[in-house]
């Protein structure tokens, strides 16, 4: 708990939209002598959200984010020796040998992804993934809805036992959607000016933010308020490095299930 105490005081509060005083990599090289294995474990395992997204990235030919655990060169190893991420990423994957076609498989590859963490993790790392699955989930239904698409078929990888999917699923005639109570505020994403993508893109990552924050603000000098301050640090640095067409393809991402 010490060294928590330390690191709170000695890191500067995050506050969207105000840019972080450090790279991510600084805050990484400030708090890593101070961690635990354990500590240092569940951290790799945040990190690795980053290193799923990059795979997706790496397929498209986008720049890696250095967020994750692994550099191009090791996703690359980690993808052809099929070592790192769980066996199940990988069948998903095997469905298709070209890089575009693994593309359109990477909604299920984060399904997998989130569904695993959500089942083996607890604490922050499990409610975090969780609000990044149904996040993403709330915000295709909407999306489905406006367009005048069915849901059901966007969204058929998932199970349909799932509470909140089978909720999405059983409004899929209804005129509009109304989503869970739990995200009843992603409906301020949705109503940003559409042709405004980094009003959107700033309202997407505000709510995140908040989210984050409100979870973590009564828990302090522990570790889920570590992982809480890396995950918020995230999503500022991303939104400081972005740029209009990076802003439209991150949204995309989340509004897609992509």
């Amino acid at each position: 708990m010490s060294y928590f105490v330390y690191l709170e005081n000695a890191l500067t509060p995050l506050q969207f939209p105000d840019k972080p005083e450090i790279g991510f990599s600084d805050l990484l090289a400030l708090s890593s002598d101070m961690l635990s294995d354990h500590d240092k474990r569940a951290l790799e395992k945040l990190r690795m959200y980053f290193d799923i997204l990059n795979i997706r990235s790496l397929y498209l030919g986008y720049p890696i984010d250095p967020k994750g655990n692994l550099s191009k060169e090791e996703l690359e190893k980690a993808l052809d020796d099929q070592v790192y991420f769980d066996q199940a990423i990988f069948e998903v994957l095997e469905k298709s040998d070209e890089p575009s076609e693994k593309v359109k498989l990477f909604p299920k590859v984060l399904k997998t992804f989130f569904d695993a963490r959500i089942e083996n993790e607890k604490g922050f790392l499990k409610w975090y993934f969780e609000l990044e699955k149904y996040s993403r989930l709330i915000l295709t239904a909407f999306r489905c809805k406006k367009l005048g698409r069915d849901v059901s078929e966007e969204i058929n990888f998932e199970d349909p036992l799932d509470p909140i999917v089978s909720e999405i699923v059983s409004q899929k005639d209804s005129p509009h959607f109304d989503p869970p109570s739990e995200y009843e505020d992603l409906v301020e994403v949705v109503q940003v000016e559409e042709d405004n993508v980094m009003d959107q893109y700033a309202s997407l990552t505000a709510y995140r933010i908040r989210k984050i924050q409100e979870k973590i603000e009564t828990k302090n000098y522990c570790l889920s308020w570590f992982l809480g301050y890396i995950a918020v640090f995230s999503l500022l640095e991303e939104y400081h490095n972005t740029n209009s067409s990076i802003g439209a393809n991150v949204l995309n991402k989340m509004m897609k299930d992509e």
